[in-house]
């Protein structure tokens, strides 16, 4: 039982009905969880659209920077269903995605790469 259903029971008058379980206006917590992510992926694809240059330059990965875009553009439509009722594809978008990035980033991990541990 959530503190505000107990601050409910103990705010009502004698002989009112108390709130016995939450009703279907509740978000579970996974939707709270999908939507932070939303919003992350449509702040991060943002700076992916807007700064690609200097995404790439912190990487050691110039000329990438369409790719960069490219990516934003990806995170943007992943936050935009995490955000719409299909919840589940955009999450899964988002672990597609960030395996994409993850093996991009992998091909910067070179030892010619000065950036290469940021």
């Amino acid at each position: 039982m959530s503190i505000f259903t107990r601050l409910a029971d103990h705010t009502r008058s004698p002989g009112d009905p108390k709130v016995v379980k939450a009703g279907p206006s509740v978000k579970p917590a996974a939707d709270e969880m999908a939507r932070a992510l939303g919003w992350f992926s449509l702040a991060l694809g943002a700076a992916e659209l807007v700064a690609p240059h200097a995404i790439t330059r912190a990487l050691g990965m110039q000329g990438k920077e369409g790719l960069v875009r490219a990516f934003g553009l990806r995170e943007i439509a992943a936050g935009m269903t995490s955000l719409s009722t299909e919840k589940s594809l955009g999450l899964w978008s988002r672990v597609g995605g960030d395996a994409l990035d993850l093996a991009v980033l992998f091909s910067a991990y070179r030892d010619n790469n000065p950036k290469k541990q940021n």
